[in-house]
């Protein structure tokens, strides 16, 4: 087991040397390292293939057809001009009003793929009015589609905190218990300072044009042909269902993937797009990039390497006692792994030891329990732990270079607040 945990961690330091380098498709080193993994014994073959149907690469590839054919629509661009008008035609304020829009909508779906799916078309005509690159706007607003407005306790929100309760219970610590306002008091002033840092100064690190094409964007130049009126009605209803459907997904009793593909037919079926605009809607090197990426988060898990990382954080603390040293731990550990896997996953990996952790140090468990859960939530620097940043890379046009030089600015104001904010608001020792 020890060997085949190196070898994992040696191809995933070589796929991330790939991906930095950029000399070769993403979606290429995404389908050769899953290929190394297999065959070094990292990664088991139905794993692998399994990835391929994962619902959140199903959900990927269906909503950007969705996506696609709400774009061909009239209304995205009268909503967009209605932004534009309110927004007296400045970009930045029509910006600063989708990231709004995005706080709004957060208490009523926790989900950043949600967010994301439902803002991007109507961001990207907004871009196109202006005569502005989607590549200046879809991390601003991805960055708070993934902090912005969560931790407000309105549906699934109001229930989280019990998960951790269990937690504590079942690793014997339960004298200690969260409550419903827990998860947004560690929340909200990162959430503003990064709201505050997407509207005005995201835009400097952006890339002035996409690195990589956008999938399904027309041609520069050329003017999108009106649909016929009950193709037109049947464009925005079917995209206001299956963004209605994803939000109360969980109470339909309907798993979202079968949501957006329900969608992607109606959309090809009723006459929206036709059969070439479909093609184009996919993003095949973003899907088998965010399949590699899946693949690449289960072999760390088979082979124990995020055992492995995790238990390290009882040997980095030591004896040590200093709030702000132990909580920067406590943060930095999962944010680094959920880089790399799902953001899930590594919360099940980690929070248990945090909890033995802290019991060890005879400590409080609430504040580090709230960094590892923010620190899984922080993850824009890669593709791996969630669907949304595929996404927000498609629809801005990003190479997982070009992500990492936007994204490490607000990953250290992020995770310096998170670690001092958490500390005052939630004592290691009382």
């Amino acid at each position: 087991m020890e060997t085949q945990v190196i070898i994992c961690l040696a191809i995933f330091v070589l796929s991330l040397i790939s991906y930095g380098l950029n000399k070769w498709n993403m979606a290429v080193t995404a389908m050769v390292t899953m290929t190394v993994l297999i065959v070094t014994g990292c990664l088991n073959p139905a794993t692998a293939l399994s990835k391929f149907s994962d619902s959140n690469a199903i959900i990927l590839a269906a909503m950007f057809i969705v996506a696609h054919g709400f774009g061909r629509t009239q209304l995205v661009d009268k909503v967009a001009g209605w932004v534009n008008r309110a927004a007296k035609g400045s970009f930045d304020r029509a910006l600063t009003l989708m990231l709004l829009a995005v706080w709004v909508l957060t208490p009523f779906t926790g989900s950043p793929m949600t967010k994301m799916v439902i803002f991007y078309p109507i961001l990207t005509a907004i871009c196109e009015k202006n005569n502005v690159s989607p590549s200046k706007a879809m991390f601003p607003l991805g960055l708070v589609c993934l902090l912005g407005g969560t931790g407000i306790p309105i549906g699934n929100a109001a229930v989280t905190h019990l998960r951790f309760n269990g937690f504590l219970e079942s690793y014997g610590m339960p004298e200690y218990s969260f409550v419903m306002t827990d998860i947004l008091k560690s929340k909200i002033l990162p959430a503003i300072v990064i709201t505050i840092y997407a509207v005005f100064f995201a835009k400097k690190l952006a890339p002035d044009a996409p690195v990589v094409p956008i999938a399904g964007m027309e041609q520069k130049g050329k003017k999108k042909e009106p649909l016929p009126p009950v193709q037109e009605v049947c464009g925005y209803v079917i995209f206001l269902a299956v963004s209605i459907g994803l939000i109360f997904a969980d109470k339909l009793g309907i798993p979202q993937w079968v949501i957006t593909v329900l969608g992607a037919v109606m959309m090809y079926a009723t006459g929206v797009l036709k059969g070439r605009e479909v093609k184009q809607a996919l993003p095949l090197d973003i899907y088998l990039l965010l399949v590699g990426a899946l693949g690449m988060g289960s072999a760390l898990v088979e082979t124990g390497a995020g055992d492995v990382i995790g238990n390290a954080i009882v040997t980095i603390i030591g004896g040590n006692t200093n709030p702000f040293f132990v909580n920067a731990i406590f943060f930095l550990v999962p944010f680094i792994m959920t880089q790399f896997m799902n953001n899930g996953a590594t919360q099940n990996i980690i929070v248990p030891i945090v909890i033995l952790a802290c019991k060890s140090l005879g400590c409080r468990p609430l504040g580090p329990i709230m960094l590892v859960a923010n620190a899984c939530m922080a993850a824009f620097l890669t593709p791996m732990a969630t669907s949304s940043i595929p996404i927000m890379m498609a629809a801005g046009g990003y190479d997982i270079k070009s992500l990492f030089k936007q994204g490490w600015l607000p990953a250290i104001i992020y995770g310096v607040l998170q670690i001092i904010w958490v500390t005052l608001m939630f004592p290691l020792w009382s």
